[in-house]
């Protein structure tokens, strides 16, 4: 298997310098395993795995001027070929339909119903006692009108 990459850049500007993963991710352009200092520069891959790149001139790589190539496995089958003819026209399609199908729920069908409940009366606010002195009121016992304070 061989994967090649090709490298286009102004001679004399920049340069492709493949270098290991440390001197990759330090930036360090000193002994790189390949440099190549005329464009276009042409690299083969004859291994998968991760591939490093970098401009070895000075202050390129720290700028962005690096790359990592990662080679893989070719696919099982080869990618397809670009078409040379022209399309050809197609029939018109059949247009949609502007009404829902007959099955589609209704929106109303999807909102629950109002329940009814039965008004329940709110007891006039009062500071609310402590847990110590709080005493359950009795669950058969109705409020008279006696014990409902009155305004003046």
């Amino acid at each position: 298997m061989k994967f090649c990459a090709v490298f286009n850049f102004p001679n004399g500007a920049y340069d492709v310098a493949r270098v290991t993963r440390a001197n990759f991710n330090a930036c360090y352009t000193g002994s790189p395993l390949l440099l190549l200092s005329n464009s276009p520069a042409n690299v083969t891959f004859n291994e998968t795995g991760d591939h490093y790149f970098l401009c070895a001139f000075t202050g390129h790589c720290y700028a962005g001027q690096k790359l990592k190539i990662n080679v893989s496995a070719a696919a099982s089958s080869p990618a397809p070929q670009p078409s040379t003819s022209a399309p050809q026209p197609s029939s018109p399609s059949p247009q949609p339909t502007t009404s829902p199908p007959a099955s589609a729920p209704q929106p109303s069908a999807l909102a629950p119903a109002p329940q009814a409940s039965s008004p329940t009366a709110t007891p006039p606010s009062s500071p609310t006692p402590s847990p110590s002195t709080a005493t359950p009121p009795s669950s058969n016992t109705t409020p008279t009108p006696s014990t409902i304070p009155s305004s003046p």
